[in-house]
């Protein structure tokens, strides 16, 4: 039913509701919990703190809300230990270009990025705690390939481009040397070496 109501908005409703010309979404993950029967409990699991036998299944829930209206358009449930991006992925034939998609960290990934540029839809999303981030113009970077060796900690994996504000700035992301678990191999080596992008 959700699907479907959302389908049937695609056009003018939510497009009257956009920001700069911009439809915009955003995307979120949780949890909820269910019916404690055997079916259930093999299809979706429990989380890890519950004994066996003494707790609820719980699935994973990613949601798409329409950001002018604040309309849930999409949700998709899977077992409790699936990571939001083998599910956001699965929302973004829901977008078009020119869409932004808005997210927490847990969205942000080079592949992710890519993804969404490929079919020219823009991404913002809080930068992931594993990503260096330094707003020092000219800064060095890690070289590709080069992770890991001397003199390479602590800086970024992206080489700089341009200053826009005080922390603002255009860089180049590398692409990292191995494929997310949500990817295949393949899919991961049609994706660009690197990518433009606004931090």
């Amino acid at each position: 039913m959700v699907s479907r109501v959302g389908d049937q908005l695609q056009g003018a409703p939510l497009a009257e509701q956009s920001w700069h010309g911009h439809r915009c979404f955003w995307v979120d993950g949780s949890s909820f919990s269910m019916s404690d029967t055997p079916d259930l409990q093999e299809q979706f699991g429990q989380p890890g703190g519950q004994q066996p036998g003494c707790g609820f299944p719980v699935a994973h829930l990613m949601a798409l809300f329409h950001a002018g209206t604040g309309m849930v358009l999409k949700m998709l449930s899977a077992p409790l230990r699936t990571h939001d991006l083998s599910q956001a992925i699965q929302l973004h034939p829901s977008l078009r270009g020119g869409d932004i998609m808005v997210g927490d960290r847990g969205l942000c990934s080079y592949a992710h990025l890519a993804l969404l540029t490929r079919h020219q839809v823009h991404g913002v999303f809080r930068i992931h705690q594993q990503q260096i981030v330094d707003f020092t113009p000219g800064r060095p970077h890690v070289e590709p390939g080069k992770r890991g060796a001397k003199g390479q900690q602590g800086r970024p994996r992206s080489r700089w481009i341009k200053q826009l504000g005080a922390n603002d700035q255009r860089v180049h992301w590398f692409k990292p040397p191995r494929a997310p678990a949500w990817m295949s191999p393949k899919q991961y080596a049609d994706l660009p070496e690197s990518l433009d992008v606004r931090e």
